[in-house]
Parts: C-alpha cells; structure tokens; sequence
C-alpha cells in the first residue's frame, strides 16, 4: 500500500462505488495484494485506489460497507412514517430509509426495503424485531382491571395493559397470557421473570445476636451495633481468646479492646477522686477521675506500676497515649542545680553590663 502523491491527481479518486465523498479526502491509499493491515485479507482489493473514511472502514471491519450506525438519518421534514400503527406526531420527526441488506441489531430487515421509518418506529424493529409495541396500546374504562386472580390491587395501576400472544417482550413466551389484561406490577413481573407468581424473598443470613454477652452491661440490648467477637483477633493489642464466639455491645467492645478488661470503673467516693499523680496541675479539678486497674493493657501500655492509683482524665489519657505520665515539656527541663553544703546552689548572677 502507498499513499497516493500530490502529484498524481488522476489517481486521487475512491474507487468504492458506494463512497459518499469518493473526491473529498485529504488522503487516498493504493492497495496492495499482499497487504495485512488491521489482521484484514485486503487481496480483493488489490490495485484499488481508497480514500481514508473506506481504508480505516475497511482496515477496523473488514467491509467498505457502512453500518447502520454510519447511516445519518433523513433530513427532518415533511414525511410520513410507513408503518400504520406508528403514534409519533409532531414536526420535527426524524426518519430513517430502510435498505434490503441491512442488518442493524441481527435483524432482517428485507420485508421493509425502501420503507421510510421514524426514529421510534426505527429503534423498535431494531431491539424487538417488530414495529407491534411489545406492551400493547393502554385501556381505558371497564377493562382497567388485572385478570391475574392473585393480584393484590387489580384496579389500582397507573396503566393497564392487553397482552399480544406473539410478545417476546423481555424474552418471554407471552403465548399462554394472550388477551389478557394485566396490571403493571404483573405486566412487569413476568416481562422479567416469565411468571406471574410472587416468588418469595431470600432472607438475608442470620447475623449476630442483638444482644451483649457481658453478664454485668448494663444495657445488653441497646447499642447501635453488636460485634462477634474472633479468638484470633488482635484489636487493641489484647487476648480476645478468651471471649471467642461471644457478642458484645460497642461499649463493652471498646471497653475490653482499650484496657484488657470487661469490668466497668468502680465509681469512687468523693474523698477518693483525687489525681495520685504528683506533677497533675490540676488533681480536683476532671470531669471524670479513673481508678487504674493494674492488669490493664489500655494502649498497649504496662499499667501495673501504677495500679490502684487514681488519675484525672487528663493524666490517664497521656499515659494511654505515650505510656508515661510525664508531661512532654518536663521531660525537656535541665536537671536541678547541684546543691552546695546540703542548700542549693543560686544561679549565678549575669556579667553587669558594660557602661
């Protein structure tokens, strides 16, 4: 294959007869006998000249021909639709002529050669294979009631609908249902199903009981969620061997999965919600004062050098954090002056400033 020059004007002309624009392209390509562009069999058209819309039509499909989808529709004007049962009105319509040899969505459409469809009418015999309405034409009065004797609102449907036994609406054999009315709902049900028959709901598996299994939470059956609990997992660093198999409710979850532990904080007596530590700034003064129990894991921390104590919110939200109960800028202080004679030694005084 080569393209053809700009000098060979004779040459610079599509030679498929059924190009639209066989002088109206930037490029044209002679073919080749043993040419295999796109994985294509191109020897029939050895020697022939093609302009680039043919060449890549053939190069991707193996055809010069057109598809349905390359066909532009007739201009939109005064026309009329072939088929008599066709309900499109209005002005600006568009219409598609049908050609023999089309084959658009497998179908076949030689019966309607030459024919002048709408659009509608067009896209119908293309999915369904006919220009009948799969669904019928709607009802009006007495007939508005579904025939199916288990239908739960016979009368109350937006639309109703009288079956054609030669329906293949949604792949289904409608042969059995011929003539009779149906409701929407049952309409749609079998169109999906091929039965008019409710069929019954799988149940969605059991999930965990929605109750905690702690003996002592005190509300075992309030929670926004319930966790079952795993003997291999490793939330918060603990051993849940122990409670494998077991629902808890979120409180007593995050409770376990923080400190190791499902007891609840005793509560304290006034005179005990004191902070033990000595460094707290603030030892009265916490919303919520925490007795530490020493076999606690909180963090992954070692609590048990501080077990029995008691510590303000503050304090024992640092050591669940940083496993200390040292303030960072603490740690950051110089060490104390060394004492002189059993008294601490005064800084000394700064040089005088020279006058």
């Amino acid at each position: 294959m080569s393209k053809v020059g700009g000098g060979d004007n004779l040459r610079k002309h599509c030679t498929f007869s059924g190009c639209k624009k066989p002088d109206g392209s930037l490029n044209y390509y002679q073919i080749g006998a043993d040419k295999s562009t796109g994985g294509k069999d191109w020897s029939a058209l050895a020697g022939s000249v093609l302009c680039a819309a043919c060449y890549m039509r053939f190069k991707d499909r193996g055809t010069l021909e057109r598809s349905d989808k390359d066909k532009k529709p007739m201009p939109t004007g005064v026309k009329k639709c072939a088929f008599s049962g066709c309900e499109a009105s209005g002005e600006n319509i568009r219409f598609v002529q049908i050609e023999a040899n089309s084959t658009a969505g497998g179908r076949d459409w030689s019966a309607l050669a030459d024919s002048l469809l709408c659009q509608q009418c067009y896209d119908r015999y293309r999915k369904h294979g006919s220009l009948e309405r799969a669904d019928g034409k709607p009802l009006d009065g007495s007939s508005r009631r579904c025939m199916f004797a288990k239908c739960e609102k016979p009368e109350d449907s937006r639309r109703f609908v009288q079956i054609d036994g030669e329906s293949a609406a949604g792949g289904q054999d409608w042969s059995g249902l011929a003539g009779s009315v149906l409701c929407m709902a049952c309409y749609d049900r079998f169109r999906k199903h091929g039965t008019l028959e409710k069929t019954a709901r799988k149940k969605a598996p059991a999930g965990p009981p929605k109750k905690c299994g702690y003996d002592k939470c005190p509300k075992p059956d309030e929670s926004p969620k319930f966790i079952k609990i795993y003997g291999d997992s490793t939330a918060g660093g603990q051993d849940w061997g122990k409670l494998s198999g077991q629902t808890l409710c979120l409180t007593c979850y995050m409770r376990y999965k923080d400190r190791g532990t499902l007891e609840r904080h005793k509560a304290l007596t006034d005179a005990e919600k004191k902070c033990s530590y000595a460094g707290c700034e603030k030892p009265e003064e916490s919303r919520k004062f925490i007795k530490i129990d020493p076999e606690s894991k909180a963090g992954g921390h070692d609590w048990a050098p501080i077990g029995g104590k008691v510590l303000c919110q503050i304090c024992y939200n640092r050591f669940i954090k940083r496993g200390t109960l040292e303030r960072v800028h603490q740690a950051a202080l110089k060490p104390p002056p060394k004492s002189f004679g059993g008294v601490a030694k005064p800084p000394s005084a700064p040089p005088p400033k020279a006058a």
